[in-house]
């Protein structure tokens, strides 16, 4: 079950041209389309979340910020992490 929709950090963007109801209705439809059991009830109440992250304000801090993610994700995986046992990741 999805506990909430993130949305890319492109803020300004995306509240032009996003609200909750549409973002309901693409999951609601997504669902629908597999067969999933899940209804509206279910479906609507999942918050829209847009994070606030830093932003590169030039071509050249680009690097900094995939190393900085990178580094946060590293530090945060669980000891116990195996990519086998992820089977929705893409593996290469």
């Amino acid at each position: 079950m999805i506990e909430a929709v993130v949305i890319s950090t492109l803020e300004k963007f995306f509240a032009f041209i996003l609200n909750m109801p549409d973002v309901n209705r693409f999951v609601f439809n997504i669902y629908k389309v597999e067969g999933r059991p899940e209804n509206k009830q279910t479906i609507y109440p999942i918050p829209l979340l847009v994070p606030k992250v830093p932003q590169q304000r030039n071509g050249k801090e680009c690097g900094n910020f995939v190393l900085y993610f990178i580094k946060s994700f590293v530090e945060s995986v669980p000891e116990n992490f195996s990519i086998e046992d992820e089977k929705g990741l893409v593996h290469c």
